[in-house]
């Protein structure tokens, strides 16, 4: 099975808990009650109810960052009647609140702590030849070490496709950096046999560029809108370039709650997506 059927849930869908989960990600639609479902969802319980009706609903996968929350209550979505789980790494942004929160240090611990001794005694043994370039602070071997640390917390659910965090894909195409990326995939290849997947805010460009470099990609989410916005370089160029695709592409609606509506689905089908990743008050069971 390919990782579009595995994947893909009800009309090709994919459910996102991205902007409960991610308390930093601001929607130019965010209201009282979108915040109140964000506090909800820090909840072990109401977590659960998210999840479960996420799956109840036809959604096969969902997907989400790293956070306490989700790890106390994810053990196994198969056996717990959750989606599958697909992380997007690294969660620099979590990262960056639990070093406000309690310092680096202390973040670094707690996430140490979750990891367990096992895990982290591996990634350990694996970074000493890197330490020199951790030193030298390059950052293609920095980011494989934070994706690495992610990708042991994550590695208990077996998750089919791993995402690399669009403002990380996005870096990599701006600057012309393959390295980047090749850190990535090596990370993923190393601990696990799941999918190599991106999210980006430039499809074109990141398509592209894959396809210069010779990288593998087993997945892309990119904005998708019939109107056009947020697509880069062009709505036009987006639809040409996804023919060529050989890969699955999901679209996604950023910063909006609503669910998408029928022409935005037959728009979506019609210029070749997979389906569209839904992060929205009906696939939360909140509408």
């Amino acid at each position: 099975m390919n990782i579009r059927d595995t994947i893909s849930g009800k009309r090709g869908d994919i459910l996102s808990l991205l902007s409960l989960l991610d308390g930093s990600l601001i929607a130019q639609d965010s209201d009282s009650y979108h915040l109140e479902q964000m506090i909800r969802c820090q909840s072990k319980d109401y977590l659960h109810q998210f999840l479960h009706f996420g799956k109840e609903n036809g959604f096969s996968s969902v997907v989400v960052t790293g956070s306490p929350v989700l790890f106390r209550t994810v053990h196994n979505p198969s056996q717990q009647g959750f989606p599958e789980i697909l992380p997007v790494v690294p969660n620099i942004r979590g990262l960056m609140r639990e070093a406000v929160e309690h310092g680096m240090i202390k973040a670094g611990m707690r996430r140490a702590w979750r990891v367990g001794p096992i895990r982290l005694g591996g990634l350990g043994m694996r970074s000493i030849g890197k330490v020199g370039l951790i030193l030298k602070k390059d950052f293609p071997t920095l980011l494989s070490c934070l994706v690495e640390l992610e990708v042991a917390e994550f590695v208990r659910y077996h998750s089919p496709l791993y995402l690399l965090q669009a403002q990380i894909t996005d870096l990599a195409v701006v600057m012309n950096n393959p390295l980047i990326l090749q850190a990535y995939i090596r990370c993923i290849s190393r601990t696990s046999d799941s999918g190599i997947g991106y999210e980006t805010f430039n499809f074109t460009r990141t398509a592209s560029f894959l396809k210069r470099w010779g990288l593998r990609c087993d997945a892309i989410i990119a904005p998708w809108e019939r109107n056009g916005n947020h697509m880069r370089e062009s709505k036009e160029e987006c639809v040409r370039i996804l023919k060529q695709c050989s890969y699955p592409v999901w679209g996604m609606l950023p910063g909006r709650f609503a669910p998408p509506v029928k022409n935005q689905y037959d728009w979506a089908k019609d210029s070749g997506l997979a389906g569209m990743v839904r992060d929205d008050y009906d696939s939360w069971g909140t509408g």
